[in-house]
């Protein structure tokens, strides 16, 4: 027996106190409604029992649990103010409930305030001629979370379709209407007013296939793969690419559309223009084959391994080259390819491709590689590295050249510069010893003159000829005929001048600063007498007699120049004197030179002498 039907069959034998709920009756007829309010107590769903105006009569405990309050107070409420104005007494009245039964969602203020969404269930029963309301209240908050969720996705996915540069269409396969269309399909093919008819239900798939049929070329083959496949068993995918009469590509995926219980409903359209795309994959293609054309006629022997050192492509004239066929190679580890060559290069070969996989950098090496008839030629490879999107190695491209013309004029060059340089140590050989006669015949003439002035010249005369014969001692003796190094040349030079003029270390030392440095023989030569005449003036005028102190010459780069100083802490150049315009054949040489030089020179005269020259 339902509740409805309990109440009329009770009528005018038990009474609802329409304060308290409570149940006022004959005995029996209250134990057999108390078990029925303690079933209705328990159930999981809120039960309400009021009148039109709205005041409660009976709710079960689910209720009062379920807005927060207890029954007394939900007994003095009007259950309308529970709901939202939208939902008082208009549903109430509603033609629906009329006819016994009404079903809508609703929302309830629960007693802390806040509003929870409902699904309730009325019915109108009569007792005693006084019409009631029973409803059933069930919470839907998860319901519309879901809903929410559900709408959101939508409007998502609708949102994405919208947006993308694809063009989407949907169609029902058995009733050939269009589902859905996007404004890029619209664009696409140039329809336009089509959503009303989707909305309308009244789009057909034909009408659509028919307005963009003639822009397709193979307009046979376009209607056949555009009409509807019934066959729910028909589970192809179609891709394809359709040319248009006005030169556009059109690339389209077509597959069929299931529910999650895998009923076939409909299928989808995507469709997108390649047009630009198909002419970079030309132009691409294009040039692809031309690279091919060089590479299969060019003489160098070209050769692509990937990043396990597998060879995938040899140029055919490694058969000219090497005597080999490309398919001889093609396949092979990079290491075969090592093995070709001469033993006595398989090491500079290792180490030229480690360095091109683990620089990623270009490289070359000169190596022989072995003929198929067994003769070694000398040839030149070329590493040129490939690297993936993320910079790490993928393989390398190698070109080798034949260089053994090359070699020969390499050997040929070889021999000639070897005979030159034996020459031109020679020659440096014998202007030493051209001018070191000099210099002994200027000694030799000093002994046979009592002239004491007339023999410091010839002595100036014979260093200022050894300092020149060092220099071409020094090319002798150098690994580099054009260069000498210039730090041990001064060394030599000062111990030389020394020992001319009988000077005794331990009274003046020699301090020498010279980082090494190479010159060639246009500024050693001048140097070396700018070093010759400041230091021979040095020990001849700047220390009386007895007096120590030192001389001191550095010489260093600097700014792409060069800075020579040469000083001493004697008694001090005289101020008197412009060493510019002096009579004195020593400095007068010294300002030559370093005009020679493009230099500068400077004095400075605040302890004992310091020449400054920038060149």
């Amino acid at each position: 027996m339902n509740d409805e039907d309990m109440f009329k069959k009770q009528q005018g034998k038990f009474k609802i106190h329409s304060t308290t709920g409570k149940i006022e009756g004959h005995n029996d007829l209250k134990e057999e409604l108390w078990l029925k309010t303690s079933i209705l107590d328990i159930h999981i769903d809120p039960i309400f029992l009021h009148d039109i105006e709205g005041n409660c009569i009976y709710l079960n405990e689910t209720a009062c649990k379920f807005l927060g309050y207890t029954k007394d107070e939900l007994m003095k409420t009007n259950l309308y103010d529970l709901n939202l104005p939208e939902f008082s007494k208009l549903n109430l009245h509603s033609e629906e409930l009329v006819k016994q039964e009404l079903k809508f969602q609703s929302t309830h203020f629960k007693k802390d305030k806040s509003i929870i969404p409902v699904e309730i269930h009325s019915k109108l029963i009569e007792v005693e001629s006084e019409k009631l309301i029973l409803s059933t209240v069930r919470d839907i908050t998860e319901l519309k979370k879901t809903e929410e969720n559900l709408r959101w996705n939508i409007n998502l996915i609708r949102s994405v379709a919208e947006n993308s540069p694809l063009a989407f269409y949907v169609i029902d396969n058995k009733t050939d209407s269009v589902l859905y269309l996007n404004h890029n399909f619209c664009k696409l093919w140039g329809l336009k007013g089509l959503e009303k008819g989707i909305k309308e239900g009244k789009l057909k798939n034909k009408d659509v296939i028919l307005k963009i049929l003639p822009l397709a070329e193979d307009k046979e083959y376009f209607m056949e793969t555009c009409a509807p496949l019934h066959h729910e068993e028909n589970r192809s995918t179609l891709e394809d690419e359709i040319s248009l009469t006005d030169g556009r590509i059109i690339r389209r995926f077509s597959k069929q559309i299931r529910d999650k219980e895998d009923h076939y409903f409909g299928r989808l359209f995507i469709c997108e223009d390649i047009s630009e795309r198909k002419k970079i994959e030309n132009s691409i293609k294009d040039r692809e084959e031309h690279l091919s054309l060089i590479t299969d006629n060019m003489l160098d022997l070209m050769f692509q391994v990937n990043s396990e050192g597998i060879f995938e492509y040899v140029s055919p004239s490694v058969k000219d080259l090497l005597g080999y066929e490309a398919e001889d190679i093609i396949g092979k580890r990079d290491y075969e390819f090592i093995g070709m060559a001469h033993p006595d290069d398989f090491e500079i070969l290792i180490d030229t491709i480690q360095s091109v996989i683990q620089t990623l950098k270009p490289n070359r090496v000169q190596h022989r590689l072995k003929h198929a008839d067994g003769h070694y030629i000398w040839v030149e490879t070329v590493g040129n590295p490939l690297s993936n999107s993320e910079g790490e190695f993928s393989g390398a491209v190698y070109i080798t050249r034949d260089i053994k013309e090359l070699k020969k004029v390499e050997t040929r060059l070889k021999s000639s510069l070897e005979e030159k340089e034996v020459l031109l140590r020679e020659i440096h050989h014998r202007v030493k010893n051209n001018m070191q006669i000099i210099s002994s015949l200027l000694n030799l003439q000093s002994r046979y003159l009592n002239d004491k002035k007339t023999v410091n010249v010839l002595n100036e005369s014979r260093n200022r000829v050894r300092s020149m014969a060092m220099v071409h001692e020094e090319l002798y003796r150098s690994r580099d005929l054009s260069k000498i190094d210039f730090a041990d040349y001064i060394q030599r030079l000062l111990s030389g001048l020394f020992n001319s003029y009988g000077i005794d270390k331990n009274f003046i030392k020699p301090e020498i600063n010279v980082e090494n440095v190479l010159l060639n023989i246009d500024t050693a030569v001048p140097c070396g007498l700018i070093i010759n005449e400041l230091v021979s003036n040095s020990l001849k005028h700047a220390f009386v007699q007895g007096q120590k102190g030192k001389i001191s010459i550095k010489f260093h780069p600097q700014d792409e120049k060069y800075v020579l100083k040469v000083a001493d802490d004697g008694i001090g150049f005289p101020e008197n004197i412009d060493f510019n315009n002096t009579k004195t054949l020593g400095l007068q040489l010294v300002t030559t030179l370093v005009k020679q030089l493009s230099g500068s020179i400077n004095i400075y005269r605040d302890t004992g002498t310091l020449f400054k020259i920038v060149f």
